[in-house]
């Protein structure tokens, strides 16, 4: 994954990072490595409690240790896109206890196309709060399955600093509230272990308080920078403690009663396209959309070689973001080891709810929130461990088959 990834980046140019929040989180980290505190301008919300530390910590500890340059940029990308890669390998094989399952699976988050394309927006969280709930799960999953109480603290240290990253984590720990206690109700069907509630309880309580420690510091610091009732402090930005509101959750639930039109809307911009597959494209003027709709409707298309290559490899990655889509419900459907597929539902539910709910808040097709497809490419390391298990049983029945007809 390392290897490939370090390949690409001497072959295609380093995308302008200076749009987005980039800059601000790095005036951020620049002031945390220099002085120790936020510091900055107020108007540039430095000491506002509305702003999520996680990232500026994180660019602030490779300033320290590397100095603010891109090639620290690129290569901490680097790194991360092979953590993702390996991540998936032990994840798939902590679930299936297969190689080659773990095998194939890490090799294709290794070499999966929006990954790969991920590694160029070094400038945003995403493969950072990707790699930090991939754990997080894997270290959660190992403490119930291999009763290892310290991969419990593990699991929450992490989350909690993924929470501090993009705040839609602060209520996961609700997710795996809830998957702990399926575990504990289906214990029968689960062969080789006996799920007793008070191991189950120790094990979430201690993931529980990780979690809060974490995230306890920003939390009181924001009660030192904030003006407002303490109510309505927010623990990490956007005001986390008002979502569960009955107001609030009577807005958040409006797309799914009265709008069905917002909610078509907003499954569509978070699954039908993988994300940041724009990226390929540095035609500002250009629509290989429009392209793509007169193609299909046989009006005439005149495109330059380089226009012809970027078109053909959207329609392939799509492609294959579609396949894999298919492949990851499909094995979802067929395999229930460990109850990895419950887990992903509960979290692929919370994800939809939680971001198409916020989105539909404005009025402004979700444009007051990040793409809606960059909240679903956290859970692609789990289509992709369902789709490899589903790939190798079917290539093993495929070959029994054949074995069994020669006989």
């Amino acid at each position: 994954a390392v290897f490939i990834r370090i390949v690409l980046v001497f072959v295609f140019p380093l995308p302008d990072q200076s749009g987005g929040d980039f800059p601000l989180y790095s005036r951020i980290a620049e002031s945390l490595v220099a002085q120790g505190d936020f510091g900055g301008e107020p108007q540039k919300t430095y000491g506002s409690p509305y702003i999520s530390p996680g990232f500026a910590f994180y660019l602030a500890f490779l300033y320290l240790l590397f100095g603010k340059s891109i090639i620290v940029l690129i290569s901490a990308s680097i790194l991360l896109g092979g953590l993702i890669a390996v991540g998936v390998y032990f994840l798939a094989f902590c679930i299936f206890t297969d190689k080659k399952v773990a095998f194939i699976a890490g090799m294709t988050a290794a070499l999966w196309p929006t990954f790969l394309i991920q590694t160029f927006s070094f400038g945003n969280s995403l493969l950072l709060y990707t790699a930090l709930l991939l754990f997080s799960i894997l270290f959660f999953i190992k403490a119930i399955f291999e009763k290892k109480i310290i991969f419990a603290i593990f699991s929450g240290a992490i989350l909690g600093f993924a929470a501090l990253t993009e705040p839609i984590a602060f209520y996961i720990p609700l997710v795996f509230l809830i998957w702990t206690a399926a575990l504990f109700l289906f214990r029968k069907t689960i062969s080789n272990f006996e799920f007793r509630l008070k191991f189950l309880a120790t094990i979430f309580s201690l993931f529980l308080i990780a979690f809060i420690a974490i995230i306890a510091p920003w939390g009181y610091r924001n009660t030192l920078v904030s003006n407002t009732e303490l109510n309505k402090i927010p623990v990490i930005s956007k005001g986390e403690l008002q979502l569960l509101t009955p107001e609030y959750l009577g807005k958040l639930a409006t797309p799914f009663f009265s709008r069905l039109d917002i909610l078509v809307f907003g499954l569509e911009k978070m699954f039908i396209f993988p994300y940041n597959i724009s990226s390929l494209d540095h035609d500002k003027v250009f629509s290989y959309k429009k392209v793509a709709m007169n193609f299909v409707s046989g009006a005439s298309v005149e495109l330059s070689g380089r226009q012809t290559i970027v078109f053909m490899t959207k329609i392939l990655f799509t492609l294959l973001y579609w396949i894999l889509l298919g492949l990851g419900f499909w094995g979802m459907a067929r395999y229930n080891s460990k109850y990895l597929n419950l887990l992903t539902i509960l979290l692929l539910g919370y994800i939809v709810v939680a971001s198409i709910g916020y989105g539909s808040l404005g009025d402004n097709n979700f444009e007051n929130i990040a793409l809606l497809s960059s909240f679903f490419f956290v859970l692609l390391p789990f289509f992709i461990i369902f789709a490899s298990k589903l790939l190798i049983e079917e290539k093993d029945r495929m070959y029994s088959c054949i074995l069994n007809t020669k006989k």
